[in-house]
């Protein structure tokens, strides 16, 4: 062998050598990089949970010999509508199959789950049981506006709505602030409360007598059991039409007082 060829086969190895070493540190950032991407990934879609639990009731009256009546209430915590959602109850079911028991939501394209909205659905357990102050899973899925699903697991205590739930009709929306709009549904009911008026209690007004129906109302206490002996203080109502409409709660007296004016959307 020539000492040129010798040189020029060293020479050789050496750039061949370089290239792979060139190679090496190109690709180590660069999978550094996805690995980090992915972790980054990986945490953002495991804490960011759309849909937040506010409560789950049952049994809800009256009482059904085949099951308990439960009741799951959800809210959009998220930035941006919800579409489709859904949450599967792990409870003790009677017979071989340990299926959970899902909640559909009435929640679609067309009718999303605005951001800071709740929305509540029922369903007869049949064959189901559970426990007072006892952990059950409850796997809530669903997608938003923008395409993102998700998918996680919350552990729930089911509770009794005649402890939980003071309101003066125990599973009706209860409103107390007129600056914030009642979105409700046809055919759904929901409820008006303030706090006690002397002398006569509140009455009530609505131009559009047609949209709603006056079902029922009650002398209740006010803030932290302050006594009522003077008249109504609560409304429960059931929306017939749709469309947008206003309440107006007052005082009776000459001029009518302390007026509380309530938007109210009805969807279908």
């Amino acid at each position: 062998m020539s000492v040129n060829s010798a040189n020029d086969e060293g020479t050789g190895k050496v750039l061949a050598m370089k290239r792979k070493a060139l190679i090496l540190i190109i690709a180590i950032p660069s999978m550094v990089a996805m690995l980090l991407a992915a972790c980054t990934g990986a945490s953002s879609t495991t804490i960011q949970q759309p849909i937040e639990v506010v409560s789950v009731l049952g049994p809800i009256p009256p009482f059904n010999p085949g099951g308990p009546v439960v009741e799951i209430t959800l809210k959009n915590v998220s930035s941006e509508p919800v579409v489709s959602l859904k949450a599967s109850l792990g409870i003790i079911r009677a017979g071989p199959s340990n299926t959970p028991f899902t909640f559909n939501f009435d929640v679609t394209t067309s009718n999303p789950l605005l951001p800071d909205k709740t929305i509540g659905t029922k369903l007869t357990l049949i064959g189901g049981g559970f426990s007072d102050n006892v952990s059950y899973p409850l796997i809530i899925e669903g997608s938003l506006e923008s395409g993102t699903e998700y998918s996680y697991t919350e552990q729930v205590q089911i509770e009794s709505p005649l402890v939980q739930n003071t309101d003066p009709w125990p599973g009706v929306s209860v409103y107390q602030d007129s600056n914030s709009p009642i979105m409700t549904r046809v055919n759904e009911t929901f409820s008006i409360m303030l706090p006690p008026a002397p002398l006569f209690g509140w009455g009530w007004q609505n131009n559009d007598l047609s949209a709603f129906s006056l079902l029922e109302t009650k002398t209740v206490p006010g803030a932290d059991n302050e006594p009522n002996p003077f008249g109504p203080n609560a409304f429960l109502f059931k929306a017939l039409e749709v469309g947008t409409f206003q309440i107006i709660l007052y005082v009776p007296s000459k001029p009518p007082q302390q007026l509380e004016s309530f938007d109210i959307v009805v969807n279908p």
